[in-house]
Order: structure tokens, then C-alpha cells, then sequence
């Protein structure tokens, strides 16, 4: 079944609500010359690292002005310890 209208997504952290400490810490970059490195998991802080994570500027708004026209959808990388965070913000 078709869409009526564009789908548009956003990513949360970063684009859509601010990251109180200037960076996302779940990505790695990396190019293929670095040896692999091990995942440092962070669902046992993960609830305190997106707690209260406010709206970046303009964001609210723009979100609102698209969803006039376009279907929307937001898209994170947060892990299920967050779920409850994410989908009340």
C-alpha cells in the first residue's frame, strides 16, 4: 500500500534534541585501517545519558511545519533501556 504523502526522518540525538555533553557516545568512526576495537556498552547509563535532553533550537517547530506536508518519522539508536525516555520526549 502506498504512502499519501513523502516519508520524512529525523534522527533524535543530534538533530533533533540536544546532547548535553556536545557528543553522541554511542558511535565510533573509524576507517579501515584502525584495528577493530571491542563495543563499550552503555545501557547501564543509558537512562542517565538521555534524561531531560532538551529540544534543539527550531527543532519543535520545524518538525511541526514538515508534518504539515510530509509523513514523519523519527528514527535513534538508543537501546530498549531508553524506550520509555525516548518515547515520552
Amino acid at each position: 500500500m502506498g504512502r499519501s504523502r513523502p516519508l520524512v526522518t529525523f534522527d533524535m540525538d543530534g538533530v533533533l534534541c540536544r546532547n548535553p555533553l556536545g557528543i553522541n557516545p554511542g558511535g565510533v568512526s573509524s576507517d579501515a585501517t584502525s584495528p577493530p576495537r571491542l563495543p563499550r556498552p552503555t545501557w547501564p547509563i543509558e537512562r542517565w545519558l538521555y534524561f531531560r535532553r532538551k529540544p534543539m533550537p527550531g527543532a519543535v517547530e520545524g518538525f511541526h511545519a514538515i508534518a504539515e506536508r510530509f509523513e514523519c518519522a523519527v528514527v535513534s539508536a538508543r537501546g530498549e533501556g531508553s524506550r520509555p525516555l525516548t518515547e515520552d520526549w
